[in-house]
């Protein structure tokens, strides 16, 4: 850009710019007066409006002595919200068999841990990434290998405890009678 064209360029932003009156007022317009907001509609007529603000007002005397309200009686906030968040009790109970809660967590234990052992599978069988040096190769599948034998492990445990639930007949408690 040369002398010649800066002046040219500014010539032109000196025509597009509006000209400044002498008393530097902008030119502003009075926008319209906002209007309130209409007005809602009672939610009760007048006549019962009327009607009811002369049953609430005492004749004579002082307004708790023309209005006996028994008193409530105060609960804890924690027992009004426990009370209104529980379901009410039933008179059915639930019987369950002891037979069926051991047989379901062993199942459970057993599902874990064939979980946990595909897992350990998976995990320790997996080939080595491509690494910048053969010695983090080998750290990377040592690290994976001992994480195998500990979900191995853990599998291990768990197949134990399902036996034990499996296998292990419910000692019944003792009972009241034979205490004495």
């Amino acid at each position: 850009m040369n002398e010649a064209s800066a002046q040219l360029a500014e010539r032109d932003s000196e025509a597009d710019m509006p000209t400044v009156m002498s008393d530097d007022k902008l030119l502003t317009t009075r926008l319209p007066p906002v209007t309130p907001p209409p007005m809602r509609p009672p939610s009760v007529p007048p006549a019962a409006e009327a009607q009811h603000a002369h049953s609430y007002a005492p004749v004579s005397g002082t307004y708790r002595d023309a209005v006996s309200i028994p008193p409530q009686p105060r609960t804890s906030w924690w027992k009004a919200l426990s009370t209104s968040t529980s379901p009410p009790p039933s008179n059915a109970t639930v019987l369950t068999d002891e037979r069926v809660i051991r047989r379901r967590v062993g199942a459970t234990c057993a599902g874990m841990a064939i979980g946990f052992v595909i897992l350990a599978l998976a995990l320790g069988l997996r080939g080595a990434e491509p690494a910048f040096s053969p010695i983090v190769a080998a750290a990377m599948v040592v690290a994976r290998a001992m994480i195998a034998v500990g979900f191995l492990a853990f599998g291990y445990g768990l197949l134990r405890m399902a036996e034990r639930f499996f296998v292990t007949r419910a000692e019944a408690p003792p009972s009241s009678s034979n205490l004495h």
